[in-house]
């Protein structure tokens, strides 16, 4: 949770084109519930006219369902259009502030990061913050409001229709989500480990191309890289099986949820307490309400992704830099170098590069040092 709400606290600058997200992603749901259960409610209620056992107002209802359809296409159109809007502003921001923490770093504390993995930290993993928001954040605030409306419709014509609905929308909504994302959790994490460890060895052996011809060591290298990637591939097998699985289960509470539904309103319709049209709005209408929850269990399972992609970016953003530059720096009068017992090493447990080198350069003067190669004169420069 504590990263979660870092998260949030990125996300505050992007909050208008958020809420603006969630408000036409719960239009959308909304409108799709409304057109199929009236939709199916008219359709049944002229085939009864076609009867001649009851007069029906076409107009009204007719009316309606157009302008459900017009609401439901330009809601997702501009949902589209907003939420990606938010999430690109999102991402160019993400990556200027987790390069403005780890600038000041280089290069005593990025000693121990391999160039590959800074690279998939700076790419790949800001990348899957994309999906806190667009997969997670959203889907879930959505999930909430639009159930929330579609069960308090439910319930003005019937409330054990819309018990039946909510406790099908909290299977669907709430346990098969936790369930995924217990499930997701670890492999979420060695997904994000193994794409970063694929991303370093790929530089590794782009970069050291030459090495490894002149050391014949480019097959060894390259069964490095193809059992990472096999491991890679078998991560995300994992993670499609548990997607897939979790989406079949809502489907199929979904369908239960109706039949129940059909169970619960033929008796009311037979006594009279519900017109027959009634039947078709209500049980199409639980069956379409399960649109608001449909993505949860993907979105809970890809929260174990984001939330270690989260933990490899803070992990660099808390590290403090091993040098801090003056708040007020000064322009010094004279330009001369004078070192004392300088010492230098590279690790705690490392031996010393430098260890009490002492040396004075006038201003205007010169010092040429010479040694062999790896004595230190590069660090010392």
């Amino acid at each position: 949770m504590r990263d979660v709400l870092r998260l949030l606290r990125l996300f505050r600058p992007y909050r208008n084109w958020i809420a603006a997200g969630v408000a036409l992603s719960v239009t959308v749901v909304v409108s799709n519930v409304a057109l199929l259960a009236l939709s199916g409610w008219f359709i049944a209620a002229m085939a009864i006219a076609g009867l001649g056992t009851q007069m029906i107002d076409t107009f009204a209802p007719a009316a309606a369902i157009r302008g459900l359809a017009i609401s439901r296409t330009g809601a997702r159109y501009l949902e589209r259009l907003v939420t990606h809007e938010a999430t690109l502003r999102l991402l160019s921001e993400l990556r200027v502030w987790f390069y403005r923490h780890l600038e000041p770093l280089a290069p005593a504390r990025l000693q121990a990061y391999r160039g590959g993995d800074l690279l998939s930290r700076i790419r790949a993993d800001i990348d899957s913050l994309e999906n806190f928001y667009l997969r997670v954040l959203a889907p879930a605030v959505v999930a909430a409001v639009a159930s929330v409306l579609v069960v308090a419709a439910i319930a003005f014509v019937d409330g054990k229709i819309a018990l039946i609905d909510a406790g099908g929308l909290f299977l669907a909504g709430v346990a098969l989500p936790l369930l995924a994302l217990r499930l997701g959790r670890r492999p979420g994490r060695r997904l994000i480990e193994m794409r970063a460890a694929l991303q370093s060895a790929v530089a590794d052996t782009c970069r050291g191309l030459g090495e490894l011809l002149i050391y014949d060591a480019i097959r060894r290298q390259r069964a490095h890289v193809v059992a990472v990637g096999e491991g890679m591939i078998a991560e995300q097998q994992r993670t499609a099986w548990i997607t897939g699985m979790s989406k079949a289960l809502s489907g199929l509470v979904g369908q239960l949820a109706m039949w129940l539904a059909l169970v619960a309103v033929i008796p009311l319709v037979s006594q009279h307490r519900l017109d027959r049209p009634d039947l078709a709005m209500l049980a199409l209408g639980v069956l379409a309400s399960f649109e608001a929850v449909a993505a949860l269990p993907a979105a809970f399972y890809g929260f174990g992704e984001t939330a270690a992609a989260a933990r490899r970016l803070f992990e660099i953003v808390d590290a403090r830099p091993a040098v801090a530059d003056p708040e007020h720096g000064r322009t010094p009068d004279r330009f001369d170098i004078a070192v004392k017992g300088l010492r230098m090493r590279y690790a705690d447990r490392s031996p010393w590069v430098i260890d009490g080198a002492t040396f004075t350069v006038p201003q205007g003067g010169a010092l040429g040092v010479v040694g062999r190669s790896g004595a230190g004169k590069t660090t010392l420069f």
